[in-house]
C-alpha cells in the first residue's frame, strides 16, 4: 500500500514512541546497595562498604585525638601508635616538673624481698609533706619461727604545731616499736626540723639516673650511658633504654642493667658465678611522675647446683601533689613529757673576722644576757687560748647587733637565727693577739686568739711561722721575721695567707 504524507508523518511518530517505550523498558535498574553501618579503616582513611560488594562509600581521612595506649580517630576509632618523639615529648613535662618541685606530696613506698622466689620480708612506708606539716609512717614485716608474718618494727614521726601554755610551738612526736618495745618521745623542735628529718622527696627518686638535664631524646640516651658507666657503683653502660606507652596512657623510662660474672670461689659454700640486674622505671602521667619503680635481682650459681640461690627486691613507689590531710589530723601526737630543743642559731663575728662555729646554746624565746655570751665565747673549746691567766669571762666582750658596733646588746630575746658582733673589752693589764686565716676562697676566719699579758713580745717564729703574714692591725706586712710588743688593753690581729694549704 502506498503511504501519502500524511499517513508516512502518522507512522514516523508511532515509530519513535514505541521505540521510547521499548528502550525504556530495557534499561537496567540502579543498583541497591547493602551499606554496613560501621566504619571499615587502613592507614589512609576510613570508609562505609557494601555488604554485597566491595563498594566503598564516604571515604574520609582520620582526625586524630589522644587517646590511652595510641592517638584513635573520632569517626572510626582507628588506632595510630604514638611516635618516639611524642612519646619523649610526653615524659619529659614529667621530668621537667619533678626535679625542681617543693611543694605538697603524699608518697606510698611497697618494698618487698624474695629468696628463691619466695617472700622473705616487706615494708611500707608512707610519707606527707606541707610546708612545716609533716608525717612518715614507717612499717617492717618479717617472717616469724611460725613461718608467718609479723610487725618487726615501726617507726612513727610527725610534727605539728601545740599549744604549749598560750605559746604555739612545733612538736615533733617520735614513736618506735621494736624487739624491745616501745617508746614514744616528744620535743619542741624549730618550724623548719621537717625540712631535716624528710626521708626522700619527690625530685630525691631520679637523682643518681642521670635524666636531669637532657633536653632532646638523643642527649637524654647519652647522658644515661655516660653517666652509667663513668659512675663508680655500676662502671657500664645500661643493657637497655626504653620509652614505652603503658595501656593507661602513661609513658615510662625504662633503665636495665646487667652484669655477669665469674667468682672467684675459695670453698664449695662459695659461688662460681654471679648475676645482677637492676631497672629503674620513671612513669609520667598528666605532666607528673606518678611512679618511681625499681627492682634488683642477684642469681648467685655454685659447683653444686641444689645451692644455686636468687635475692630480688621489688620497690615501688606512688607520688601524689598533695598532703594527706585527713590522716595527718588522725594521728595523735600526745606524750606525757615534751622537752623544749628548739635552740636557735648565733653567727658570731669576732673583731669583724667570722668565727667557724655556731652556737646553739640558747633556746628560741628565752633571754640572753651579754654576760653569758661573752663566758661562752670566752671558754669555747679551740678558740680562747691563755697562759693560766685569771679573767672574768663574762666580761671579756661587748656585743653588738651591727657591723658598724653602735648598737650594743646587754640583753636579748633569742632567735632562731642571728648575727651578733662581738669585740673584746680587756683588762689593763691584758692583750690579745687574734690570729686569722685566709683560705682558698678568698674568705677570712678567725683561728686562735691568744690572751697575753702586757708586754709580751709576739714573734712570727712562736705563731704558725710556715705561713706568711699579710697584715698587722691593719697595715701591710712583708716582712718575714715580724715581731712586736703587746701595749695593754689591745686587741692585735694578725692575718695570715694559707689559701695554699686549707
Amino acid at each position: 500500500m502506498k503511504m501519502n504524507g500524511k499517513t508516512k508523518k502518522l507512522a514516523g511518530v508511532l515509530f519513535m514512541s514505541l521505540s521510547l517505550l521499548c528502550f525504556s523498558a530495557c534499561e537496567p535498574k540502579e543498583k541497591q546497595h547493602n551499606k554496613h553501618t560501621e566504619w571499615s579503616s587502613d592507614a589512609t582513611g576510613h570508609w562505609h562498604e557494601c555488604d554485597d560488594c566491595e563498594t566503598k562509600f564516604d571515604f574520609g581521612t582520620h582526625n586524630y585525638k589522644d587517646g590511652q595506649k595510641a592517638k584513635v580517630c573520632e569517626e572510626c576509632k582507628y588506632e595510630l601508635d604514638y611516635t618516639l618523639e611524642e612519646n619523649f615529648a610526653y615524659w619529659i613535662k614529667g621530668r621537667d616538673f619533678i626535679k625542681d618541685y617543693d611543694g605538697d606530696y603524699t608518697s606510698y613506698v611497697d618494698r618487698k624481698i624474695y629468696e628463691n622466689d619466695v617472700l622473705s620480708s616487706y615494708n611500707y612506708l608512707n610519707e606527707s609533706k606541707s610546708g612545716n606539716k609533716y608525717f612518715s609512717d614507717y612499717v617492717a614485716y618479717n617472717l616469724n619461727d611460725k613461718n608467718e608474718f609479723e610487725q618487726s618494727y615501726l617507726d612513727l614521726i610527725v610534727f605539728k604545731e601545740v599549744d604549749d601554755n598560750g605559746v604555739t610551738r612545733n612538736k615533733e612526736y617520735h614513736k618506735i616499736v621494736d624487739d624491745e618495745g616501745e617508746k614514744i618521745t616528744g620535743r619542741y623542735v624549730s618550724p623548719t626540723q621537717a625540712d631535716k628529718e624528710v626521708y626522700e622527696l619527690p625530685r630525691d627518686g631520679i637523682e643518681g639516673l642521670y635524666i636531669s638535664e637532657s633536653n632532646t631524646y638523643e642527649d637524654l640516651i647519652k647522658d644515661i650511658k655516660d653517666g652509667f658507666k663513668n659512675d663508680e657503683e655500676f662502671k657500664a653502660e645500661p643493657s637497655s633504654i626504653e620509652l614505652t606507652r603503658r595501656d593507661d596512657g602513661s609513658v615510662s623510662l625504662v633503665i636495665t642493667l646487667t652484669s655477669e660474672a665469674d667468682l672467684e670461689s675459695a670453698s664449695e659454700d662459695e659461688p662460681i658465678k654471679g648475676k645482677y640486674e637492676i631497672y629503674y622505671d620513671i612513669n609520667v602521667k598528666d605532666g607528673v611522675v606518678q611512679n618511681l619503680d625499681l627492682g634488683s635481682t642477684y642469681c648467685a650459681y655454685y659447683k653444686d647446683e641444689t645451692k644455686n640461690s636468687t635475692e630480688k627486691l621489688v620497690h615501688k613507689q606512688k607520688i601524689e601533689y598533695s598532703f594527706d590531710e585527713e590522716k595527718y589530723n588522725s594521728l595523735d601526737i600526745t606524750t606525757e613529757r615534751t622537752t623544749n630543743e628548739y635552740y636557735g642559731v648565733i653567727d658570731f663575728f669576732v673583731e669583724n673576722l667570722t668565727l667557724p662555729y655556731y652556737c646553739r646554746e640558747y633556746l628560741v624565746g628565752y633571754d640572753v644576757t651579754a654576760g653569758e655570751m661573752s663566758t661562752y665565747l670566752a671558754t669555747l673549746p679551740g678558740f680562747m687560748a691563755s697562759y693560766s691567766m685569771e679573767i672574768e669571762t663574762d666580761k671579756l666582750f661587748a656585743f653588738y647587733k651591727d657591723e658598724a658596733m653602735t648598737q650594743e646588746i646587754t640583753n636579748m630575746t633569742m632567735e632562731e637565727k642571728m648575727t651578733i658582733y662581738a669585740k673584746f673589752t680587756l683588762p689593763e693589764e691584758c692583750s690579745v693577739i687574734l690570729t686569722a686565716f685566709k683560705i682558698k676562697n678568698g674568705n677570712e676566719r678567725v683561728h686562735i686568739a691568744y690572751l697575753v699579758d702586757k708586754g709580751y713580745k709576739f714573734t712570727h717564729a712562736n705563731y704558725f711561722p710556715q705561713y706568711s703574714i699579710y697584715e698587722i692591725d691593719g697595715k701591710e706586712n712583708s716582712v718575714d721575721d715580724v715581731e712586736f710588743v703587746c701595749k695593754a688593753n689591745r686587741a692585735y690581729v694578725v692575718r695570715y695567707d694559707t689559701s695554699l694549704d686549707m
